[in-house]
């Protein structure tokens, strides 16, 4: 269904991060109904963490951390959250590989675990799985009952973020965005050892994507 845009509307993601919120970013870039943001209230404190204007599409993956603030600033009615799905291990292992002191795990792993430091392989697979696995609890548990929810699998997103796409109305624009998604963004580094075993060839990911975008242009 095509919703006419008649009223104003948000759109959340929700991810744990590492699941492709730079992606659907650079999608919704093509939008021409929302303007689109990634990290745009970045170092902002208090209400203004959460302030975004009318018919405005935020992919933050750090949203997970305001849902609930979100929720209770903003209309059920108007408001519509995206869950974007990768499998779990790969989630871990793609943290587990960015090691930076200022990334999101060392903090977690410091900061909340009250570890003295991350010197080992196990201790970046360790850290970054517990702090995968609670942001995804606490994920799965906003959105229970919780209506205009979406979900987008990373190995399969084109079918239903089109779906996702003519829902909220997001306008003209959708065949560039679905090619967005053949694009690898905000990789991980590549490091060599037991990490390897999760990894995916562009190739598994693009090909449903272009498959789909030559049936909708044949159907057109």
């Amino acid at each position: 269904m095509h919703r006419k845009v008649t009223d104003k509307l948000r759109v959340f993601a929700l991810t744990p991060g590492r699941t492709g919120s730079t992606t659907l970013f650079k999608a919704f870039s093509h939008s021409t109904n929302f303007s689109v943001g990634q990290q745009s209230n970045w170092g902002l404190l208090g209400d203004n963490r959460i302030e975004y204007p009318d018919q405005h599409i935020e992919s933050d993956a750090r949203n997970f951390f305001f849902m609930d603030w979100l929720a209770e600033r903003y209309s059920p009615d108007s408001t519509h959250w995206i869950v974007l799905q990768r499998d779990i291990s790969e989630v871990v292992a793609s943290y587990s590989r960015r090691r930076s002191k200022s990334g999101i795990v060392y903090t977690f792993g410091t900061g909340v675990l009250g570890l003295k430091r991350l010197s080992s392989d196990s201790d970046w697979m360790e850290v970054a799985e517990v702090f995968v696995r609670n942001a995804q609890i606490q994920i799965d548990k906003f959105i229970e009952g919780r209506p205009n929810v979406h979900h987008i699998e990373l190995a399969n997103p084109v079918p239903t973020f089109s779906e996702i796409w003519h829902t909220i109305g997001a306008g003209d624009g959708l065949d560039a965005a679905c090619r967005e998604w053949t694009i690898r963004y905000n990789r991980s580094p590549v490091k060599a050892g037991p990490f390897n075993q999760v990894q995916r060839g562009r190739r598994a990911l693009c090909e449903p994507i272009a498959a789909w975008i030559s049936q909708r242009g044949r159907a057109s």
